[in-house]
């Protein structure tokens, strides 16, 4: 199958890599080609931030099969009719989670029949379990996320760039992994930066909010800091929810007290029950499976889907 994704890709940025990178390695390993759009038989969209996209999109609707997939909700945000056109362009649309999918059929702009939901890949190789008593804190993401954290945290930490942060009035040694030109309290993020700081912490915070954008949210975070051994204390939204028999999900004050009563051997043994469904649910190798069906069910058909 020749397949091309059309738009310039970040490899700094986290949905690029889940869901469009990381498939696209696998799809080549299983012998596809990577070609330029007009050589394809399919085309790859990932959010629709630009007319460009938009209009590359309506170029080829007729000549090439599409397949858009929508990892977040910006049904809510001033890229809606983008997004709501590329549903409309495409062959098929994908996302991460029932709740995206849910969404776009609320939405008016499609129906459960066309939307797949593929659940995102674990991108880091997975490591032992450990956990440490120290209780150094972990947390990463994107600064879409980061009131979250603002809300569980003494925020004037981030004034005085402290390595310290105080939840319900204890505090823990503390590091941040995200955009440092934007937040300058912060490592920048890398593969290399976050493999280290997830060697040295003990536990991983992520605060969530189950909003309209949280709620839809994949658990991607979630996935690296377990697949590293790591165990994960976070807000609840749908797909953490999965995880509630093995991580703290929940009120993350609440589970730093508890887990202070948890003995080293307890925490790793639900560490590695996560692994065990992330190996089984979250690996490339399942999830490029998933692509490769919705891809080869969209190039059995004619281009161009009738509006």
């Amino acid at each position: 199958m020749k397949i091309s994704y059309p738009q310039e890709v970040n490899q700094q940025r986290a949905s690029d890599r889940y869901r469009l990178l990381l498939p696209e390695k696998e799809l080549r390993k299983r012998g596809h080609e990577i070609v330029a759009p007009i050589e394809a038989d399919v085309l790859i969209f990932s959010k629709c931030m630009d007319e460009g996209t938009l209009n590359l999109a309506r170029k080829y609707m007729r000549r090439k099969r599409i397949v858009f997939d929508m990892c977040d909700n910006h049904f809510g945000t001033n890229h809606a009719y983008k997004h709501s056109e590329m549903i409309d362009l495409a062959d098929a649309v994908t996302c991460p989670t029932e709740q995206m999918r849910d969404l776009i059929a609320e939405d008016g702009q499609g129906d459960h029949g066309n939307v797949t939901v593929i659940p995102d890949p674990h991108e880091f190789e997975f490591d032992e379990p450990f956990y440490s008593p120290k209780l150094e804190l972990l947390w990463y993401g994107n600064n879409t996320n980061i009131q979250a954290l603002f809300n569980i945290v003494t925020p004037y930490f981030i004034l005085e760039q402290s390595t310290t942060i105080n939840i319900a009035g204890e505090s823990y040694r503390f590091c941040a992994v995200g955009d440092q030109e934007k937040n300058f309290w912060m490592r920048s993020y890398s593969k290399n930066t976050m493999l280290q700081e997830l060697m040295n912490c003990d536990a991983v915070i992520i605060p969530q909010d189950n909003d309209w954008w949280g709620r839809v949210k994949s658990p991607n975070r979630l996935l690296e800091a377990v697949a590293r051994g790591r165990f994960v204390l976070a807000n609840s939204i749908p797909s953490y929810d999965v995880f509630k028999d093995w991580m703290w999900i929940g009120d993350i004050a609440e589970g730093l007290a508890w887990l202070k009563q948890q003995s080293g051997e307890e925490i790793c043994n639900r560490i590695k029950k996560a692994q065990d469904h992330i190996k089984l649910n979250h690996s490339i190798e399942t999830v490029t499976d998933q692509w490769e069906d919705v891809l080869t069910s969209v190039v059995g058909t004619a281009p161009g889907k009738v509006i």
